[in-house]
């Protein structure tokens, strides 16, 4: 119907902070575990235990969200931290190993550069904006869920690959005046 979308948006702290993922260690890779599970363990426990918040919290989504939330602080922090890794690390649970290694690539050309140049040039007005920006999405895929692939952090990459560029740019352009130093000074000694 027409409150589809909504619905969506208002369980999503449900989607990704419930029973379902409480079985996830320290080091999993995020992965969502929506509706019935085709990969990931589930204990009969743990289907009980969803099914007794959601009728707690009346079948309110977010409220059955924020109950799971408030009743195990650990579980929350520990799916923070995992969410935490997703959002700024290169891999997700789903990806294939070729993606994998794409992604892995992509995130070292950008990922260390890009929090440099955007430190290195704090100061401009834009870097005010990204930082806000990227804060924001960190903060929420963080806090509420994550995508299920890097690709939903795409405002983030886009703002780093031009921090990226302006590090490679200035390291380039250093890089060429130092090799362009020893043939001035032969062209001067010659001359």
């Amino acid at each position: 119907g027409g409150d589809s979308l909504r619905e969506d948006d208002r369980g999503s702290l449900w989607g990704c902070n419930n029973p379902y993922y409480e079985n996830l260690s320290w080091w999993s890779l995020w992965d969502i575990r929506l509706g019935e599970p085709s990969d990931w363990p589930l204990s009969e426990a743990q289907r009980k235990r969803y099914d007794d918040y959601l009728q707690r919290a009346g079948n309110d989504l977010p409220k059955a969200g924020l109950l799971w939330v408030r009743e195990n602080p650990g579980q929350y922090a520990k799916l923070c931290f995992i969410r935490l890794r997703a959002v700024l690390g290169p891999i997700s649970a789903r990806m294939k190993l070729a993606n994998r290694i794409i992604s892995t690539a992509w995130w070292l050309l950008v990922f260390p550069a890009g929090f440099y140049g955007l430190w290195k040039h704090r100061r401009l007005p834009v870097s005010v904006l990204a930082v806000l920006v990227i804060l924001a999405l960190v903060a929420f895929e963080t806090l509420v869920m994550a995508g299920l692939a890097p690709r939903y952090r795409l405002p983030m990459d886009m703002m780093l690959v031009v921090y990226a560029a302006m590090v490679y740019a200035d390291w380039t352009g250093r890089w060429v005046m130092r090799a362009q130093v020893p043939q001035q000074k032969m062209a001067n000694s010659e001359g």
